[in-house]
């Protein structure tokens, strides 16, 4: 049976094709330019037209096929694949031609010519292949077959046969040495990216387990309140007191979804559900979820606004970030009593709401405080977190048209600000 190519081994192959001849737009220009105007300079020293010839159509085969390499996209068949790499030897062979018979004209005198256009076809080879691939062994091959050829020419053109033999035995050394050389480089290139591929699956891996581990943390205390409510429930008669049971299992439920709801914002698979909302009726739902969150050692101010503040806003992902805040404020405090303050202020130059939330915790040290932000950052204990909270309460933001910042207070603890894009203020007539 005929050994056939996988189409997998076909795309890998193309793709190595196409990074290597058309990866580089400036790369191509650069070396078209520069072959364009060797042979000008060639065509005036030699009295050859041969070289602008040569140039001309080397560069409109190379132009052409390295649009037609752009143009495609999605998979390949096997012979489209090869019918590329063919017009790729074709070039390489094609300009080591013209080194060849640079090293012919001039009766030897553009030899040193001769052996750049070598130098040069050669570094070509080893800077553009990215491992082990058919690209790579086809310019492996005219490289090596257009020193060789040069070699042979200089070393026939030398009136003493100990010097043509020196100059032959050091073209084959050089050559061989190349190829030893060259084989060595793409190994060590492949081990590379094997080495990095399997590095970045480690890391997707852990980054994968942190998140699953924070996520199932959150869902599980979710789910111990709304169990433990529902079966306070059902042993307690007293209607009021059943009702505020379920009441907090609701909260508890509304909490799990929009935590489901800031995964999907972070993994960009939801839309903000904005909607026009007064920033004082937010911040008072707040005051309500945090007074039943926080422990008793914790206190907890909310300076709210003495006026109307509208905002275009996706209301549940802002209550969300405060409430993020707010507990992250509480874990900052440990078992120490201490303040946990919400705050908003409106800044009129230009029209913004700024919200904080601060602490009489210790704050965070520098390289904390840079790296808070970034997803997946968290220094609690695993399974404590998800370190997606300050990401995603920064993403929210941004998302909003506004800043996140958090900062160390000088009296101590943290100071964490949203800035929000204000509609209007003053008094309420309706929003």
């Amino acid at each position: 049976m005929p050994y056939r190519l996988s189409q997998e081994r076909i795309d890998r192959e193309f793709g190595f094709l196409r990074e290597a001849d058309a990866g580089s737009l400036p790369e191509v220009i650069v070396r078209l330019t520069l072959i364009l105007t060797v042979s000008v300079a060639l065509c005036y020293a030699t009295q050859s037209p041969l070289f602008p010839v040569w140039a001309v159509t080397y560069a409109l085969i190379a132009v052409i096929y390295t649009y037609g390499l752009r143009s495609i996209t999605g998979p390949v068949s096997a012979g489209r694949m090869f019918f590329f790499l063919g017009v790729s030897a074709f070039l390489a062979l094609f300009f080591g031609l013209g080194v060849i018979y640079i090293a012919t004209v001039a009766d030897g005198h553009l030899n040193t010519l001769a052996l750049c256009g070598c130098c040069g076809l050669a570094m070509h080879a080893m800077t553009r292949s990215a491992g082990r691939c058919l690209v790579a062994y086809s310019d492996l091959t005219a490289t090596i077959v257009t020193a060789l050829t040069v070699f042979a020419i200089i070393a026939l053109q030398l009136p003493e046969f100990w010097q043509s033999m020196a100059v032959a035995i050091g073209g084959i050394g050089v050559s061989v040495y190349f190829t030893f050389s060259y084989f060595q480089i793409i190994a060590l290139r492949s081990d590379l990216q094997e080495r990095l591929a399997i590095e970045t699956q480690t890391e997707k891996m852990r980054a994968l387990g942190q998140l699953s581990s924070g996520v199932a943390h959150d869902f599980n205390n979710l789910l111990t309140i709304i169990g433990g409510n529902i079966q306070l429930a059902q042993l307690d008669p007293a209607t009021a007191r059943r009702d505020a049971y379920l009441g907090e299992a609701q909260l508890a439920a509304d909490r799990g979804a929009a935590l489901i709801r800031n995964l999907l914002a972070f993994a960009h698979k939801s839309k903000v559900h904005v909607v026009r909302s007064d920033a004082r009726e937010i911040l008072a739902r707040v005051d309500t979820l945090l007074s039943r969150a926080l422990p008793a050692h914790v206190q907890l101010e909310v300076i709210a606004l003495n006026r109307s503040a509208v905002l275009d806003v996706d209301v549940s992902m802002l209550e969300n970030a405060l409430l993020n805040l707010a507990i992250n404020a509480r874990d900052a405090l440990g078992k120490d009593p201490g303040l946990i303050t919400v705050k908003a202020i409106i800044d009129t130059a230009p029209e913004w709401l700024l919200i904080t939330v601060t602490d009489s915790g210790p704050g965070m040290d520098p390289k904390t405080l840079r790296d808070a932000t970034e997803p997946f950052f968290t220094t609690k204990q695993v399974g404590q977190g998800s370190g997606l909270g300050l990401s995603m309460v920064k993403g929210f933001t941004e998302q909003s048209g506004g800043t996140f910042t958090i900062s160390n207070r000088p009296e101590g603890g943290l100071c964490a600000a949203l800035r929000l894009p204000l509609v209007r203020w003053g008094p309420m007539s309706g929003v």
